[in-house]
């Protein structure tokens, strides 16, 4: 059998991840019309996957174990909770040229990214913060450049010990 290396490790997480935000673009008044507006409402939930590569620089038996992660992230929407209207204004009236919402756009619900993390293992506490960038559902939307970038904070507690 392949000797295996305690210093290198594979996994992957399971989580739920959410946004809510809104936008609204007002445009000025020009010689076609006196102006309008664009309004944006985002509210997607999204399950998402992330397979990882986790690298331990110290051995398994020491007390406080540095680490780094990287991996991937693939998301896919249960929920596209989202509303998007465009207006244009001729004189006293307004006329809705355009409306609909996320779960019209097939690209919206799915999300991929890549994160990297360091972190410490203490015992059997762990401490990762985590930073990651990827593809947005507000560009597949809009059709403006964007990009998701996060970053965040783990606290973990390992149950089993390993032998």
């Amino acid at each position: 059998m392949p000797k295996s290396n305690p210093r290198l490790s594979f996994g992957s997480e399971l989580g739920f991840r959410f946004y809510s935000t809104s936008v609204r673009v007002i445009f000025p008044a020009s010689s076609l019309n006196d102006g309008g507006s664009q309004s944006y409402s985002f509210q997607p939930t999204y399950i998402r996957l992330g397979p990882s590569v986790r690298y331990s620089f110290s051995r398994n038996k020491s007390k406080i174990r540095p680490f780094i992660n990287v991996g991937g992230s693939f998301s896919y929407a249960v929920s596209l909770q989202s509303t998007y209207e465009m207006v244009q204004k001729f004189g006293s009236t307004q006329q809705v040229l355009n409306s609909g919402g996320l779960a019209d756009n097939e690209s919206a619900k799915f999300e991929t990214g890549l994160f990297v993390g360091g972190g410490l293992k203490i015992y059997r506490l762990m401490f990762e913060i985590r930073g990651e960038t990827g593809s947005s559902l507000f560009g597949n939307f809009v059709n403006y450049s964007s990009s998701t970038k996060s970053c965040s904070l783990y606290v973990g507690y390992v149950f089993s010990k390993r032998r």
